[in-house]
């Protein structure tokens, strides 16, 4: 039996957190689209870029990298 399934805290916020959880794309060019767009997010957030705009940076970032396995819909 795993260690953390013996543990009160980990199985209460496990129940209560899991229905929110979801899961990292198993992509190998998954890395390149985080990176992007966690950029794209942090410049919009910090008023370095409008939303519109890095979204379209993260869009022909993105395009330059993934070629045709980016679809934008």
């Amino acid at each position: 039996m795993p260690l953390y399934a013996q543990n009160p805290w980990a199985n209460a916020a496990t129940s209560v957190l899991l229905p929110y959880a979801n899961s990292q794309p198993n992509h190998p060019d998954f890395g390149a689209y985080a990176e992007a767009m966690w950029s794209g997010l942090e410049s919009a957030w910090t008023g370095t870029q409008t939303p519109e705009n890095a979204v379209a940076e993260l869009e022909a970032e993105l395009t330059a990298v993934l070629g045709d396995n980016l679809i934008v819909r």
